[in-house]
């Protein structure tokens, strides 16, 4: 079980996609395998993954988009339940309004 509270898009016409967020449990790791943005070809790449192993959340604080002056902000939220395999199916799209 997982759920995406929230995700900003600082961007203006930016639709993330989260495909893969691989959590080994065993080991407390985080692999983020693939973050595309639908603006081009660009690939995000995530600096940042510190992982509260004891409270088991997860924060991913800055992801930075190559492609100008982009910058997203991901609040978190990555909640891991029992499962080693984690989707994130809801992204929240905040842009400008058409």
């Amino acid at each position: 079980m997982i759920l995406a509270d929230e995700v900003l898009i600082l961007a203006h016409e930016s639709l993330i996609l989260v495909y893969e967020v691989l959590i080994l449990a065993h080991e407390s790791l985080i692999l983020v395998h693939e973050v595309l943005i639908l603006t081009g070809e660009s690939l995000i790449l995530v600096d940042e993954v510190p992982i509260l192993t004891h409270k088991s959340l997860i924060f991913v604080h800055e992801v930075l988009i190559l492609t100008g002056e982009s910058l997203i902000l991901v609040h978190g939220v990555l909640r891991l339940a029992h499962e080693s395999l984690i989707f994130v199916h809801k992204i929240t799209k905040v842009g400008i309004a058409h």
